[in-house]
């Protein structure tokens, strides 16, 4: 299974949409330290996987956003501002989600 996982065809496009989403914690104010390319990375393989279960060769950038929150919300520290406000790390990367443009989710076959 771990063989065929790491076969799943991702585009660029999705690629750059993971890249945007964590880079995007890196410029938030609410984010004091965001998340890593080792982060970005657990991403795309936790997106690879999912694709892989659900049936299908590629990546689609649902994938990333069902996992977003899941695999980055402990790789994330909140800054003063964030903790003082009452934020949780799960609302503030759902609010980068929401402001990242994602790519369509066009099939790749």
């Amino acid at each position: 299974m771990q063989k065929k996982a790491k076969a799943v065809f991702v585009d660029d496009s999705v690629y750059d949409y993971i890249s945007d989403l964590c880079d995007a914690t890196r410029h938030n104010e609410n984010i004091s330290l965001g998340v890593s390319p080792r982060g970005a990375l657990a991403l795309c393989r936790i997106a690879k996987a999912w694709a892989c279960y659900k049936g299908r060769e590629y990546v689609v950038p649902q994938d990333v956003r069902d996992f977003f929150s899941h695999v980055c919300s402990h790789r994330i520290s909140l800054s003063a501002k964030g903790r003082l406000s009452g934020l949780a790390a799960e609302s503030v990367l759902d609010e980068i989600l929401g402001s990242v443009k994602c790519p369509e989710n066009e099939e790749k076959r």
